[in-house]
C-alpha cells in the first residue's frame, strides 16, 4: 500500500459497514463504495480530520479540501451524516456543532476547513441551484402618519371682473 503523504492525492475507499473516521491529515478524497444507510446499524458516520491535535503535523489546516465521492448515489435522498472528529471539541459544520446530514445531486460533496474550527460542506451543484421560491410573507402594520408638509407658495392675481350694467332708475 502506498504511503499516505499531503504531496500526493491520498484516496480512502469506504465500504459503508462502520463509521469512518479521519484520522490522517493527509486524507483528500473518500470514495463511498458501500451504503452507510443500509444494514441494522445504520446509518453510520464520516467523522471529519483532526483539526485541534497539539502538533501541527497530525492536524489538517487551511485550505484543506476534502472531497466526498458518491458515484453509487447512496445520497441522493438519504444522505450521508457527518461530525466533526471525535478528538476535536466545539467545531462547526456550517456554522452548527452538532452533526449533520447531506444529500447530493452530483454525487460529490465537499468539505472545506476554514480553520478557527469551522468546516463547511456542501454539493457543487447546490450553489447555483437557487430552489424554490418561498410563500410570500405575510403584510406589515401600516405606518405612522406623517407630518403636514410646508404651506405653499401664493397664488398668482386673478384676472380683473367685466364691468357692471348700469342700474335702474329710482321713483
Amino acid at each position: 500500500m502506498a504511503e499516505f503523504s499531503k504531496y500526493n492525492f491520498n484516496v480512502i475507499e469506504w465500504d459503508g459497514v462502520s463509521d469512518l473516521e479521519l484520522d490522517n491529515p493527509y486524507s483528500a478524497a473518500v470514495d463511498v463504495t458501500g451504503d452507510p444507510n443500509a444494514g441494522i446499524v445504520a446509518p453510520r458516520k464520516l467523522k471529519l480530520n483532526v483539526t485541534q491535535q497539539p502538533t501541527e503535523i497530525q492536524n489538517v489546516e487551511f485550505p484543506f479540501e476534502l472531497t466526498i465521492n458518491d458515484s453509487n448515489n447512496y445520497f441522493t435522498s438519504t444522505g450521508l451524516i457527518i461530525v466533526p472528529n471525535s478528538l476535536d471539541s466545539g467545531v462547526k459544520i456550517n456554522g452548527i456543532t452538532s452533526q449533520q446530514s447531506f444529500t447530493t445531486r452530483t454525487g460529490k460533496l465537499i468539505c472545506k476547513f476554514l480553520g478557527n474550527d469551522e468546516w463547511i460542506i456542501y454539493d457543487p451543484v447546490r450553489i447555483t441551484d437557487p430552489g424554490s421560491t418561498g410563500a410570500q410573507g405575510i403584510q406589515g402594520m401600516q405606518g405612522v402618519q406623517g407630518i403636514q408638509g410646508v404651506q405653499g407658495f401664493q397664488g398668482i392675481q386673478g384676472f380683473q371682473g367685466v364691468q357692471g350694467i348700469q342700474g335702474i332708475q329710482g321713483v
